[in-house]
C-alpha cells in the first residue's frame, strides 16, 4: 500500500486569494531601520499547523503537503490504498478542507518527491515476529548500514535514493497509541503485533528512474520496485528445519555426496562465521558452494549473520502479504 506521499505545488498555480489565506497563516521575517522604520518583510519559510495531526504542510515559493493517504481515511495506516491518484486526492482534498483553500487537481501540475510504498506480512505470532526482526537487525549486508532501533531496523540513509524499514507494526501502534496519537481497539494492536510491515522509502532520485509521471505509476510497478529492493535482504525466507534444508540441497545439488558437502559448509558457516569460511576457500569453491545455499532457500542475511536463524519453528512466507482487516481477521482466526 501507498503509506506516504510528498506532493508541492507552485504557488504561480494557486488563487491570490488562497496565496493570501496560506500568507496569513505563516510568520514574518522583518528588518527594520536604526530608527525603527520597517525596510522589508518576508514570509518565514516554516511549517504551517495544520488541523489535522496527519498533514505536514510548508508554503513558500512552492505549496508543500506531506502525510499518509491511509491516515487520513481511516483510524491508522494500518491498512490503504494502492491507487496513487485516489492517494493523492485525499492528500490534497485534506489540504483544501484544513486550510479553506481550493488547490488545483490536476496532478500534471503537481511534483512528487516521495513516495513510501510498504507491505505487512502476518507471522502468526508475536515471538515468530520478535525472531524475524532478530534475524534482520543482525545482518551484515553488504553496501547497506543496518540501523536496529527498538520496534525494527532500516537499511540504508534516508538522503539516498531508496530508504527501507523493517518493523514490528503492532507495536508502533502500541506506541502511538500510548502517545495519544490514534485511537484503536487494543484488539487491533494485539494481532498486529504479529505482522511484520517492510517499508521501502522512493526518494525523488529513485522515482525518476521510472521515466513516466509519478501520478501513472501502477501498483504492479510500485511492487516490483518494493521486490527489488528487499529480496537481497530476505531471500525467500521460507526455512523451516534442519532436514528441510538437508532435503532442498539435495533437490538443488548435482548428487546427494555434493548435498552432504554443502551442508557440511553450512555448518562451518554457522561455527566459525561466513567471512572465515569464505576466507578458508578457493573463489570457484566459495562461489559454487555459496551457490548452492542460496538455491537451497537461504539469503545472503541468512549467510552473513552473526546469529543464524535458519531454522524457524514455522514456515515464514513473506510473498504474501495481508492487505486488509479482512484478511488479518481470517488468518487469526485460523491459527
Amino acid at each position: 500500500m501507498i503509506d506516504w506521499l510528498t506532493l508541492s505545488i507552485s504557488t504561480m498555480h494557486m488563487s491570490e486569494k488562497d496565496r493570501n489565506t496560506l500568507s496569513s497563516r505563516c510568520g514574518r521575517l522583518t528588518k527594520t531601520s536604526s530608527d525603527g522604520e520597517l525596510e522589508w518583510q518576508s514570509l518565514s519559510l516554516k511549517d504551517i499547523r495544520s488541523d489535522s495531526d496527519q498533514l505536514f504542510v510548508k508554503y513558500g515559493t512552492d505549496f508543500l503537503i506531506a502525510g499518509s493517504p491511509a491516515s487520513l481515511s481511516n483510524d491508522c495506516n494500518l491498512f490503504g490504498s494502492n491507487d496513487i491518484e485516489y492517494c493523492a486526492y485525499e492528500l490534497i482534498s485534506q489540504a483544501c478542507l484544513d486550510y479553506g483553500i481550493d488547490l488545483p487537481m490536476d496532478l500534471r501540475l503537481w511534483k512528487c518527491t516521495r513516495i513510501d510504498f510498504t507491505y505487512n506480512y502476518y507471522l502468526g505470532s508475536e515471538s515468530d515476529a520478535d525472531n524475524f526482526l532478530y534475524h534482520m537487525k543482525h545482518s551484515d549486508i553488504s553496501r547497506l548500514q543496518v540501523k536496529p532501533y527498538r520496534t525494527g531496523c532500516s537499511f540504508g540513509s534516508r538522503k539516498s535514493k531508496k530508504f527501507l524499514k523493517c518493523y514490528n507494526k503492532g507495536k508502533h501502534l502500541e506506541h502511538l497509541s500510548k502517545k495519544g496519537k490514534i485511537d484503536i481497539h487494543p484488539d487491533i494492536i494485539r494481532h498486529s503485533k504479529s505482522i511484520i510491515r517492510l517499508e521501502a522509502q522512493f526518494n525523488k532520485r529513485y522515482l525518476d528512474d521510472f521515466g513516466q509521471s509519478w501520478y501513472t505509476l501502477s501498483k504492479e510497478q510500485l511492487n516490483n520496485a518494493h521486490i527489488a529492493c528487499f529480496s537481497p535482504l530476505i531471500g525467500k525466507v521460507e526455512v523451516t528445519d534442519m532436514k528441510d534444508l538437508k532435503e532442498s540441497l539435495k533437490e538443488v545439488c548435482p548428487t546427494p555426496s555434493i548435498a552432504r558437502i554443502a551442508y557440511q559448509h553450512f555448518c562451518t558457516i554457522k561455527a566459525d562465521g561466513f567471512i572465515n569460511w569464505r576466507d578458508s576457500l578457493a573463489r570457484s569453491t566459495y562461489q559454487r558452494y555459496k551457490k548452492y545455499l542460496y538455491a537451497a532457500g537461504l539469503s545472503p542475511s541468512d549467510l552473513q549473520s552473526s546469529n543464524i536463524l535458519p531454522f524457524r519453528q514455522k514456515m515464514i512466507l513473506l510473498p504474501v502479504p495481508v492487505e486488509s482487516y479482512e484478511e488479518l481477521y481470517k488468518l487469526v482466526n485460523h491459527k
